[in-house]
């Protein structure tokens, strides 16, 4: 059993975590609750956990996030799976008439061919002195969309994912590509979209202490978008780590080499339908290109 929660903007408690679950004999898990389900694998990294202060702009445009759900999960030594009915995508604090979707699947499979679960599921870093780990993943969702307003009338929508994370004494890296697939059956204009997603991240340790860090990740619309431009985003940086995860600095620098104005992709907010002309994903709206933010973040975990 878990619980957790956090503060919003205006004060106001929000729930992050509260599941109850069983462990099984032969390998098998039953949880209830809300959290974050088994879709994309940067979802599924814990928050204090990142290679980068904040997730991929990928990874927020089309990643899970919280919901709320019932998961059965198998593992072997060196294969599992998880199956999720839930109320759809980011849809956790959402009242139950309000919900994103009337009711979504998913199931996510993985292959770990190095390593332990624990190396592969606590974190992306790969200390120095660390045994070589490595996880092949995978995940197919669909949901089923809500017909009532304000929500865009029966828009479902297919979801796919697939990832590889390897790391060793002192590296890591991870690829991964997502797929949106929404289909709106009252024929609204824009509704209908194949976005994509791709990234590369990686770290190496320098020292002890001090690990670099980049990524690159791109956002594809669909070429039947107004603006279907893909964007392209440059991160890099350090991770300074004083005491292992407990106690570590982040700085990051990303370079945003696309305009978000020519950019409409993905499932954005968590109380109504895909938006098809929403450009918020993180970055400044602007029709200029060639944006630099910073990111800097100190963690204490006690």
């Amino acid at each position: 059993m878990t619980d957790s929660g956090g503060f919003g903007g205006g004060g106001d408690f929000r729930l992050q975590d509260a599941w109850i679950g069983y462990n099984f004999d032969g390998g098998w898990t039953l949880r209830a609750g809300a959290g974050v389900t088994a879709f994309m694998r940067e979802w599924y990294m814990a928050d204090q956990k990142m290679l980068t202060p904040e997730r991929s702009l990928q990874s927020l445009i089309f990643g899970q996030n919280r919901s709320k759900f019932v998961d059965l999960k198998y593992q072997a030594d060196d294969f599992r799976f998880i199956s999720t009915f839930s109320d759809g995508f980011r849809s956790l604090n959402t009242e139950f008439n309000a919900d994103p979707a009337d009711w979504a699947i998913t199931g996510r499979a993985e292959w770990k061919f190095a390593g332990g679960w624990k190396q592969l599921e606590n974190e992306y870093r790969g200390p120095q002195g660390g045994d070589y780990a490595g996880a092949l993943g995978g995940a197919i969702h669909f949901e089923q969309g809500p017909n009532r307003v304000p929500c865009v009338d029966e828009q479902d929508l297919f979801a796919w994912t697939a990832d590889i994370l390897t790391k060793g004494d002192g590296w890591n890296v991870m690829l991964a590509g997502v797929g949106y697939h929404a289909q709106d059956e009252a024929g609204i204009t824009g509704a209908n979209f194949n976005d994509y997603g791709g990234l590369i991240q990686g770290g190496c340790h320098i020292t002890e202490f001090v690990e670099l860090v980049a990524r690159y990740d791109a956002i594809f619309p669909d070429d039947d978008r107004d603006a279907s431009r893909t964007f392209n985003t440059i991160t890099g940086g350090f991770n300074y780590y004083l005491y292992g995860q407990a106690a570590k600095f982040q700085l990051v620098c990303l370079w945003f080499l696309d305009d978000t104005a020519d950019t409409r992709a993905g499932n954005f907010g968590n109380t109504g339908a895909r938006n098809p002309t929403s450009a918020l994903f993180g970055s400044l709206p602007t029709a200029e290109d060639g944006q630099v933010a910073l990111m800097a973040q100190f963690q204490l975990l006690f």
